[in-house]
């Protein structure tokens, strides 16, 4: 995975600036497959996770405009996936890009 700078916008954040599409917040699905009766999902390569970033400074917290940042892209992409009728069950900072 590329490592980009401490605080810094990741992809997903990059794909939100240059539109108002809140499905541009979501990570993008490349394929599916079953494999020994599990569902695979293939998923585009992103960069680092919130756990990751927040490791990357130190556990020292974020600033408060990069925490309103993701804030606001958490709430839209939760918004979408609501309207969508998707039910996500694993939402904590490592799997937060």
């Amino acid at each position: 995975a590329k490592a980009p700078l401490a605080g810094a916008p990741d992809d997903a954040a990059g794909r939100q600036a240059k539109g108002t599409d809140p499905r541009s917040l979501m990570v993008q699905l490349h394929e599916h497959f079953s494999h020994r009766e599990h569902v695979c999902l293939v998923f585009e390569a992103l960069g680092v996770n919130l756990l990751q970033l927040l490791q990357q400074n130190g556990c020292r917290g974020l600033s408060l405009s990069l925490v309103r940042f993701f804030s606001k892209q958490l709430l839209q992409a939760l918004i979408l996936l609501r309207q969508l009728g998707v039910i996500h069950c694993d939402l904590k900072p490592d799997t937060l890009l």
